[in-house]
């Protein structure tokens, strides 16, 4: 973050955007905004200069016609970006100098933000890792998974027992992503498939009978670690199933299978349903084809 001018008027800066999404963007004053209201425009307000870094970096890449590495994991543990993004950004001190003129305790704002639960385990923390360590070297790169909605889960002991129970970390609004509609694609499943021949003599290959889904993308900004106003970010892009009414079957409401006119809608619902039955199996593998398909 620009650090250029004292440290007391980049607060007051902050403050004023801060102020200013809670009036335009929730109807609320500082003095009367709850902690999730005040965390959301406080995001927006830090969010700026990413945004603004996001878009030259990604044009930076563009005009030097570079090659791009596009990584692929099922699953990822980024953790809570407000932390991150902060630290990556230089803006420590700048921000608790903010919340103290406002009179908002750091811990109670972070405490509102849910890690990203799209991962359990090494697999996820090394993929989130591997993404951290390309933006901080300002390597041209992109990666991509699903936004589950119950990714990891909650662990409870009731009299002794371990109970899992899934963690909704979409609850609230993320104000760190961004849904881009207008770049879903569809995805097909199933269907016949059959062989022509074009007026060149090439063979040409339909799909008829079969079932398409809509992925939509989420994208968020994965910031590079680096003391200056200058800092890189890269993408992380997640599919989603959910969001789209296009994947909910009315046929097979209509006719009484509810199972099957919700399958494609809960494709992104939780992350590796266990596979020893048929329908997790084929969950599964379909999840797997929606994230090398979009």
């Amino acid at each position: 973050m620009q650090k250029d001018c004292n440290l007391e008027t980049l607060a007051q800066s902050v403050i004023t955007k801060i102020k200013h999404y809670l009036v335009v963007s929730l109807g609320r004053t500082a003095e009367d905004a709850y902690d999730e209201e005040f965390y959301r425009s406080f995001v927006w307000a830090l969010r700026e200069e990413i945004m603004v870094n996001w878009a030259a970096t990604d044009h930076a890449f563009n005009d030097q016609k570079v090659r791009k590495v596009h990584y692929l994991s099922m699953e990822y543990m980024p953790g809570r970006q407000l932390t991150n993004n902060i630290t990556n950004i230089s803006a420590t001190d700048i921000v608790q100098c903010v919340l103290k003129k406002m009179n908002r305790p750091w811990e109670r704002i972070v405490n509102i933000e849910h890690d990203i639960g799209i991962g359990n385990g090494g697999l996820g923390r090394l993929a989130s890792c591997l993404l951290d360590s390309l933006a901080t070297q300002e390597y041209p790169a992109m990666g991509y998974g699903l936004r589950y909605q119950y990714g990891i889960f909650e662990q409870k002991i009731s009299h002794g027992v371990q109970i899992e129970r899934p963690d909704n970390w979409l609850l609230i609004d993320n104000p760190w992503e961004v849904r881009r509609d207008f770049r879903a694609v569809p995805v097909q499943y199933r269907g016949q498939l059959s062989e022509n021949t074009n007026e060149h003599g090439d063979s040409v290959y339909n799909l008829s009978s079969h079932q398409e889904v809509r992925a939509i993308p989420y994208d968020y900004p994965i910031i590079g670690y680096k003391p200056s106003s200058t800092f890189s970010v890269i993408t992380l892009r997640l599919w989603s199933t959910k969001e789209s009414p296009r994947n909910f079957s009315l046929q097979c409401y209509n006719a009484g299978e509810l199972g099957n006119a919700a399958e494609n809608t809960s494709l992104t619902d939780v992350l590796y349903p266990n596979d020893n039955h048929e329908m997790g199996k084929r969950v599964r593998l379909k999840q797997e084809f929606l994230l090398v398909s979009a």
